[in-house]
């Protein structure tokens, strides 16, 4: 029932948007509001960090192993003429 007068609401809505532009923009607003947000991850010593810096930092340096991880599997596979894997 809710999907139908979300479906309904949301076509009146952009069939009228020549006519009520505003109404529109409040809608689009309210879908693109941000409701969550990071929270503070831990540190190595189990510590929770609150610095923005710090967060950047514990981030930066989980993707990067992780790039790094994921480079090393993928040079650690060989093909060979006759489409074979083989791990090297």
């Amino acid at each position: 029932m809710t999907r139908i007068l979300c479906r309904d609401f949301e076509y009146n809505l952009a069939r009228n948007v020549k006519q009520n532009p505003k109404a529109f923009w409040r809608y689009c607003k309210s879908k693109m509001k941000n409701r969550s947000k990071l929270g503070d991850p831990k540190m190595a010593d189990g510590k929770l960090t609150g610095d923005d810096e710090t967060k950047d930092e514990l981030l930066n340096s989980f993707f990067v192993s992780y790039s790094h991880m994921k480079i090393q599997i993928t040079q650690s596979w060989k093909i060979d003429i006759r489409s074979k894997i083989v791990l090297t």
